[in-house]
């Protein structure tokens, strides 16, 4: 339920609409450094790098989610955020992203295919990221 003090948010990938919920905040990995979103924030478009998104909610932390990149969009009491790729952090293991890296690293040295190599290279930095953003959580 949106009140006065709650901003009503949304993750939308290319594939679906990932997440949508209230918060009391909004912390977003902007391209210039980390920024805030509260009920009421000025109106604004702005340009997100890969790296995690923070929901609190009652001065607490509910719900980290991991983008890839992407782009917000603040109305109001509102924001959209618009990313590459979203994952929310709860569903993760760290060790198994890094063993996944690994994997997809070593398939990426033994490719023929430049474009799969690329592709596989990206994957395998994501999930490396993923297990970082796990392991040293910028916000407690």
């Amino acid at each position: 339920m949106v009140t006065s003090s709650n901003i009503y948010y949304q993750i939308l990938t290319p594939e679906s609409v990932f997440k949508e919920s209230v918060g009391n905040m909004v912390l977003l990995p902007g391209v210039d450094g980390d920024f805030g979103l509260l009920a009421g924030h000025t109106p604004m478009v702005s340009a997100l790098r890969g790296g995690v998104i923070y929901i609190f909610l009652n001065n607490a932390i509910t719900d980290r989610y991991y983008i890839s990149d992407g782009y917000v969009e603040v109305s109001g009491s509102a924001c959209t955020i618009l990313a590459g790729h979203a994952t929310d952090l709860s569903t993760l293991n760290i060790q198994e992203c890094r063993k996944k890296s690994i994997e997809k690293n070593k398939l990426a040295d033994n490719s023929d295919d430049g474009a799969v190599r690329n592709l596989l290279i990206i994957q395998a930095k994501l999930l490396e990221a993923q297990a970082n953003a796990i392991e040293n959580p910028v916000y407690r």
